[in-house]
């Protein structure tokens, strides 16, 4: 058949069953319905057993990579169906005409065929079914390898519920198994979704592997698991985001759904594959049951191979993102910057999540104290063994997330080392670009203390090999956040050999120059010093080897050796002015 709407059936009215033996195929429409048009409310269709619209080869894993010529059914919108009535896939009619799904399966297996909504074309929405009005429903039987620009499955443009069924192989630009836009509303219930394919152009990018949604998609059975699996975002040229889910809307994940083994995908030069699982943009995911990766891990080519959560992700309950093979790109959480996660309740799981935030790298000076988890209304307090069950994916062996006023925030031991000399074994090359790390350590000693961030906490400053001209304790700037600490604790890695960890000036020697003082102290906050030597300042006024502001607080403990300093006026080796305190 060849029409406007309804290429092989238009129903105006009345009601019509496709069970077993009926076959449409053959068939397109220059606007709507390739294989069947459902034009209004008074209107339904039902199928059932060995019923089809579309073709039925089972040797069929995909939908066409190119030629649309060889599709069954073809339509501008809804190659196969277009519903503007009821909808009914896996039902029949009872004895009084009315719906049912009792002995009413829509058949598709190896085992007894294939049958469904299968291998129909769509030039715009809806390569299978777009649905233009509220009463679509789905208990059994599969829409699959199907393709369109946008929803190669399934477009949606009123609010509808699947309850069981498979939607496998279908293929778009833009939601290779799902289109669901705005102000529409798509709950899945034991739905399997499963290689669907968002698939790029030569100038666009590929998004939403198995659904695109900037409505709402909510998971919603708790009993029986939907699934997402091996859905793919792909490009060889341009971008590509969300190999199962793009959303820049609502997802609700509140049922058992488990996502493993997608993809977003690009060799693009230049290009981001991001979000092999899910790609919140500016959306809302809440996660409160379900798994990501938990099998078999997801992944992208750039980043967030779980989730690139560009948006709000909120967790709670027994939802679940850890795969203990977890890896930068392979499962992972990631964080843009001024990207979090809010915990709104108790977490089942020992493990949730792996995380990769953008601001932690090997020159992430600014990364400590940064927020990446945050506390929900639901949640009574937040703990340190909430956020034990996060780990961080980059700079594993010297990040971690700690408590702080009721937030996981980025912090890690504070290193600085001699650019010079002997450093000890796992100290890296220090730069004050560096992070501030014991394999990344900074430069000098004020770069370090900058670093501190809040003025409740207490924090080390580790010292390692020689660190080479005056050294300074810089005063807090609350503006600026820098050197804000409650006490701080400066401490050398040895006290022994070439490694004894050292501040020289400079100023040694029988002609020493006037270069200041080896150390001064400007910070407020309690200074404690040991296990260091200082020496080698030459001061023209007070405190060769440490000058200390009126307001500063130290103490020099054990195996501290402050020696070869002179000044010209007052204190060679300390000075101490008014105001100032000094405890030995």
């Amino acid at each position: 058949g060849n029409a406007t709407n309804g290429g092989g059936i238009n129903i105006t009215k009345g009601t019509v069953v496709l069970t077993d033996g009926a076959v449409i195929t053959g068939n397109q429409a220059t606007n709507n319905g390739g294989g069947v048009y459902i034009a209004s409310v008074d209107a339904k269709l039902l199928m059932n057993g060995k019923a089809l619209i579309g073709d039925s080869a089972s040797s069929t894993t995909t939908a066409e990579s190119t030629s649309t010529s060889t599709y069954a059914n073809k339509a501008k919108n809804g190659g196969g169906i277009y519903n503007g009535g009821y909808l009914y896939l896996g039902y029949s009619l009872d004895s009084n005409g009315n719906p049912t799904t009792t002995n009413s399966a829509l058949i598709s297996n190896a085992t007894n065929g294939y049958y469904g909504v299968r291998r129909n074309y769509a030039s715009e929405k809806g390569g299978g079914i777009y649905n233009a009005y509220n009463y679509c429903y789905m208990d059994s039987g599969n829409v699959s390898y199907n393709q369109a620009a946008t929803g190669g499955g399934l477009y949606f443009t009123a609010t509808s519920t699947l309850n069981a069924g498979s939607i496998d192989g279908n293929k778009a630009q833009n939601g290779g198994g799902i289109y669901i836009p705005s102000s529409t509303k798509v709950t899945l219930k034991s739905v399997s979704m499963t290689a669907n394919a968002a698939v790029g152009t030569s100038s666009a990018a590929a998004i939403g592997g198995a659904v695109y949604n900037i409505g709402t998609l909510e998971f919603s059975d708790v009993t029986s698991a939907a699934s997402m699996t091996s859905n793919s975002a792909t490009s060889t040229s341009q971008n590509t985001f969300g190999g199962a889910i793009y959303s820049s809307g609502t997802v609700n994940i509140y049922g058992a759904v488990s996502i493993n083994s997608n993809n977003a995908t690009t060799t693009g030069s230049g290009k981001n594959g991001r979000g092999g699982a899910i790609y919140n943009d500016n959306g809302s995911v809440t996660m409160k049951k379900g798994s990501i990766g938990t099998t078999t891990m997801n992944t992208a080519s750039s980043d967030g191979g779980a989730v690139y959560q560009n948006g709000n992700f909120t967790i709670e309950g027994d939802a679940c993102l850890y795969n203990s093979s977890n890896s930068n790109k392979n499962n992972d959480v990631y964080l843009p910057s001024g990207k979090t996660i809010k915990v709104d309740g108790t977490l089942s799981s020992n493990n949730v999540a792996s995380i990769v935030p953008a601001v932690l790298n090997d020159s992430a000076s600014t990364a400590r104290g940064k927020v990446v988890i945050t506390k929900g209304d639901n949640l009574s307090s937040m703990t340190g063994s909430i956020l034990s069950k996060f780990n961080l994916l980059v700079g594993v062996t010297d990040w971690g997330i700690t408590l702080h006023d009721s937030k996981g925030k980025l912090e890690a031991p504070i290193w600085v080392a001699g650019i010079n000399g002997t450093r000890s074994t796992g100290v890296g090359t220090p730069s004050n670009s560096n992070a501030g790390t014991k394999s990344y350590p900074f430069a000098d000693l004020a770069t370090a203390v900058n670093v501190c961030w809040a003025s409740d906490l207490a924090f080390t400053i580790n010292v390692d090999g020689t660190l080479s001209g005056p050294q300074t304790v810089p005063a807090a700037n609350a503006t600026a956040e820098t050197g804000l600490a409650k006490t701080i604790a400066i401490t050398g890695n040895s006290t022994s050999g070439d490694t004894a960890a050292t501040i020289n000036a400079g100023g040694t020697g029988s002609t020493q120059s006037v270069i200041g003082s080896a150390l001064t102290v400007n910070n407020s906050a309690p200074v404690t010093i040991t296990k260091l030597k200082i020496k080698g300042g030459n001061k023209s006024g007070n405190g060769g080897g440490i000058s200390l502001a009126t307001t500063a607080k130290v103490c020099l403990g054990n195996n501290v050796e402050v020696r070869e300093n002179k000044a010209s006026t007052y204190g060679g080796g300390v000075y101490v002015p008014a105001g100032a305190v000094l405890c030995l």
